[in-house]
């Protein structure tokens, strides 16, 4: 009963989360199998959490049985991203998570018996589970491996512990807003909790950011942001000229200047539709800041405004770590941590 128990609490929550995806509540019928109904099935599912998945928290294993070992899981393709995910410029990064494979073949990892996972079908990035708690973080903790170094004649592999549990995207999920182009959850959360939120003269700009550790083409570490800007008791109509923005790249401050966001230039007016756009910032490390304006002209009166952009602190998420995983004695040193 306690295993039937926790599929139908993780059932609810994720028909939930498939609501903002069908919202005439189809979803429904995402989740329906004969799980509760099949005495052989519930035999089988619990000989396999007992003698191979004793390491990962059970909540976690039923998750992923659900969206992975379903025959049909309704109206969605195979591919869609049910952990949701993210864009800026040509990217998109979307969390599938199919179902858990072998170790891959890198003699690094195999000792370690990591789980593999697939996060993107785009970028073919891979996530590992530790169900063996090597990173001293926890049995399930979710990481990728970033890079190998040689120091003091010792092999470390420097791993991104990405999050610190299946669980935790769940909660992320909660907030998550439904991109309609994309058709992705975005994880990008400037409406429900954002980093600033401050109203100019009636044009309210909020802000959010996500550390983006899957894409190296950056100099340093890159940060990916959203502005939405949208009326809220504004007089006239407003049209965006320029954005000013101020840098804090772990203490070392730095501006950009320059016409309209990514080539747009917006009109905001009472009645109008939000408008949100994604952009990125590299820096030299992992804590900073950034803040700004964007500049609105009155189409009526020529008059120009700057809307203030409140500081948004730029860091990694909460749960978050960068290790040094030294491969000769399996030690383990934290780089950076988030508070």
């Amino acid at each position: 009963m306690g295993i039937i128990n926790k599929y139908i609490t993780m059932r609810n929550h994720l028909a939930n989360i498939a609501r903002k995806y069908d919202p005439q509540n189809k979803a429904e019928e995402l989740l329906k199998d004969n799980f509760r109904n099949n005495s052989k099935e519930k035999n089988e599912i619990e000989n396999i959490i007992e003698t191979t998945y004793e390491k990962i928290p059970l909540d976690y294993y039923i998750l992923y049985r659900m969206l992975n070992g379903q025959v049909n899981l309704g109206d969605f393709e195979d591919e869609s991203p049910l952990f949701g995910g993210f864009t800026y410029y040509q990217f998109m990064y979307t969390f599938h998570f199919l179902p858990f494979t072998k170790p891959l073949e890198f003699e690094t990892l195999k000792k370690y018996k990591f789980l593999t996972l697939t996060i993107c079908k785009y970028t073919g990035n891979r996530l590992f589970v530790d169900i063996h708690n090597v990173l001293k973080r926890g049995h399930g903790s979710i990481f990728m491996a970033r890079s190998q170094k040689n120091e003091y004649g010792k092999k470390y592999l420097t791993v991104y512990l990405f999050k610190p549990s299946i669980t935790k995207f769940l909660d992320d999920l909660q907030y998550c807003e439904y991109n309609e182009h994309e058709e992705i959850l975005s994880h990008f959360d400037s409406f429900h909790r954002p980093l600033s939120d401050v109203t100019t003269r009636g044009i309210r700009v909020r802000t959010a950011a996500i550390f983006n550790p899957w894409d190296r083409s950056y100099d340093g570490e890159l940060f990916t942001y959203q502005i939405r800007v949208s009326p809220n008791g504004v007089e006239g109509k407003w049209k965006l000229t320029t954005r000013h923005w101020i840098i804090n790249d772990n203490g070392i401050p730095h501006e950009v200047k320059g016409p309209g966001v990514i080539g747009l230039y917006p009109v905001v007016k009472e009645g109008a539709k939000e408008f949100t756009y994604q952009s990125c910032t590299p820096m030299h490390g992992f804590q900073g800041s950034m803040k700004g304006e964007l500049y609105f002209k009155n189409q009526e009166t020529g008059e120009e405004i700057p809307a203030i952009v409140g500081e948004a602190k730029l860091g990694i998420p909460q749960g978050s770590a960068l290790i040094d995983l030294c491969l000769d004695d399996d030690s383990v040193k934290v780089i950076e941590e988030s508070a």
